[in-house]
């Protein structure tokens, strides 16, 4: 009985510590991806599959780093060709915010179906209880069939502030951002001083670190969207 009393109280200190640390975003995001709760990330963070946030708000911060390439974390997939995924998916009553991070690779393009399917290379976000809010961050080479980078519907409100923002889409429309329809809000803030980096090998013997376009850097605010452009 005694060593299942200290067994259980040793259980409750560590949930609590956990939950200490979630408050204050000590916990790196990769090692679990949930879709709740607010984390740090120090390092980059390969993905292999969508985040979907649908109940309540996930919060993620990048933390200043000079050894990594763009000076905050990526969180990034690898080939183009292979299983095709965003990174965040966000629906219901759901809320994302992501702050000093790279989001790169994420791809839809020529998927069949919805614009649930093949909208937002690396964040779909559609709902009126929804929220995105993007602060200090990277967005490149995300791809979809339209918002390359983020696709936002269905009156969304969506926040993106000092972000560099590119992506690819087959129908050349919002590389960057596509906002669409009646009571749909985007807002656009500031611009970013951020450079962004990328390594590739030139033999194998030599590694060069290269500054590379942003894509398509436009946005489109369709269907009488609402898009408001502060400087």
């Amino acid at each position: 009985m005694q060593m299942n009393q200290r067994c259980y109280i040793a259980f409750a200190i560590i949930t609590l510590l956990i939950k200490v640390d979630l408050s204050h975003g000590s916990v790196e995001w990769c090692s679990s991806k949930l879709s709740l709760g607010t984390f740090q990330q120090t390092s980059d963070c390969l993905v292999t599959e969508t985040t979907i946030v649908n109940s309540g708000k996930l919060n993620i911060t990048g933390v200043e780093n000079s050894e990594l390439l763009s000076g905050i974390p990526r969180i990034f997939r690898t080939g183009h060709d292979r299983f095709k995924f965003r990174f965040f998916t966000v629906i219901g009553d759901g809320e994302l915010e992501l702050e000093k991070l790279v989001l790169t690779g994420g791809n839809v393009e020529y998927h069949i179906g919805s614009e649930y399917s093949w909208g937002g290379g690396a964040i779909y976000v559609s709902g009126p209880n929804t929220k995105l809010n993007i602060l200090d961050s990277i967005f490149y080479d995300n791809r979809a069939y339209a918002g390359g980078s983020i696709f936002a519907s269905n009156e969304t409100n969506v926040v993106v502030e000092n972000t560099k923002m590119g992506g690819i889409t087959t129908t050349n429309t919002g590389g960057a951002l596509w906002c669409g329809f009646i009571n749909t809000t985007c807002t656009i803030k500031g611009s970013s001083t951020r450079v962004l980096y990328y390594r590739f090998r030139l033999t194998r013997k030599q590694i060069t670190t290269m500054y590379p376009d942003l894509n398509d850097e436009s946005v489109a605010c369709p269907f009488h969207s609402n898009c408001i452009f502060e400087s």
